[in-house]
């Protein structure tokens, strides 16, 4: 058997509701994207917690960094419709444009420091059901460089809460490979984090945003079959992509999956904190929705063995659990395999 996770979270199983407080402006922020029913909805078939990104330095009026009053009266409805219906939500700060090849680490510092003290304040009072997410997926930058920013926005949020559940990740986009260069940090009350999209040809196949866009891949299996792996695309030629293909049968592997899975254990356990994977899931875009079933199927066998908590990525987006096309109805349109999957129930 596995080993499985001593510490465990306050938390077991999420969604992220993407795409609400991810505006790039308090303008374009559509606040009605989701609502109390949501909330509702999610906790009748068996979460527990929701996390809400938000690009928290797209909301500033000012170089100082002083955050648009609007947005804190927006969110604060989030806090109380959790809190009403009984869930714990995890504020994560997702501004995912600080870390650009010209930025400086001191921006950023200065930049999550000024936010999350006035975060900090405003919530102070709050109940233990909102946890802090301190940055998602830093990237671009040493995890030496990062581990002492993240330190120190630590020390900010406890120079005014002392008692607030803080969530903190790793760099490479909170890999679990980097989980080990985080620091020992001596605050008690952390969380860990890590994401899990391996093999991450099949779970962004059709992509547009990374580097190498995956936008022309599309059927790749899960897991790999012979019959029925498609060519490598002429634009993915000659690139990072080419090796990948090669070792596909390799990585989309049980074997491959559950190993690295016990790598964030191992690190938690030795650690003595808690962890879990704050986002997983996989692009249907160019999916075929029987292998997109069978990722999560396998994907959650691997959690449960060894105890992890999660947050997938996302409740209504291209990553979601509702069927490709439809009008996303609460009622009608949820893929009821995906939910089975997750181990949820699906509605009357």
């Amino acid at each position: 058997m596995p080993e499985k996770l001593i510490c465990k979270t306050p938390f077991s199983r999420g969604f992220n509701f993407s795409r609400w407080f991810e505006a790039r402006s308090i303008e374009a922020l559509r606040f009605n994207l989701c609502a109390k029913k949501d909330f509702e909805n999610v906790k009748s078939i068996g979460v527990d917690h929701i996390r809400v990104p938000i690009r928290v330095h797209d909301f500033v009026v000012d170089t100082n960094y002083t955050l648009n009053p609007q947005l804190l009266t927006y969110f604060d409805h989030v806090v109380d419709w959790a809190e009403e219906v009984g869930l714990r939500l995890l504020l994560d700060n997702h501004t995912f444009n600080t870390l650009r090849p010209d930025s400086k680490n001191e921006t950023l510092e200065f930049a999550l420091c000024k936010t999350w003290a006035q975060l900090a304040e405003h919530y102070k009072g709050c109940g233990d059901h909102l946890i802090f997410e301190v940055f998602n997926e830093p990237h671009g930058i040493t995890g030496e460089a990062w581990g002492a920013i993240q330190g120190h926005v630590i020390e900010v949020i406890r120079a005014i809460d002392t008692v607030r559940t803080i969530i903190v990740g790793g760099v490479h986009y909170n890999s679990i490979e980097e989980l080990n260069a985080i620091p020992a940090y001596p605050d008690k009350n952390l969380i860990y984090t890590f994401h899990y999209y391996d093999p991450h040809v099949f779970t962004h196949q059709g992509a547009p945003w990374d580097a190498i866009p995956l936008t022309s891949l599309k059927s790749m299996p899960f897991p790999w079959d012979s019959s029925r792996m498609p060519p490598l695309p002429d634009d993915l030629k000659g690139t990072y992509y080419e090796k990948v293909f090669a070792e596909y049968n390799v990585l989309s592997s049980r074997e491959t999956m559950a190993a690295s899975l016990s790598e964030a254990v191992s690190f938690a356990n030795k650690r003595q904190v808690p962890i879990f994977c704050g986002e997983f899931g996989v692009f249907m875009r160019n999916c075929l929705r029987e292998d997109r079933i069978r990722w999560h199927e396998l994907t959650l066998e691997l959690f449960r063995e060894r105890g992890i908590g999660w947050t997938i990525w996302d409740w209504y987006g291209d990553f979601g659990v509702f069927k490709k096309g439809e009008d996303r109805n609460f009622r009608t349109d949820l893929d009821p395999d995906i939910i089975k999957a997750l181990g949820l129930a699906m509605p009357a």
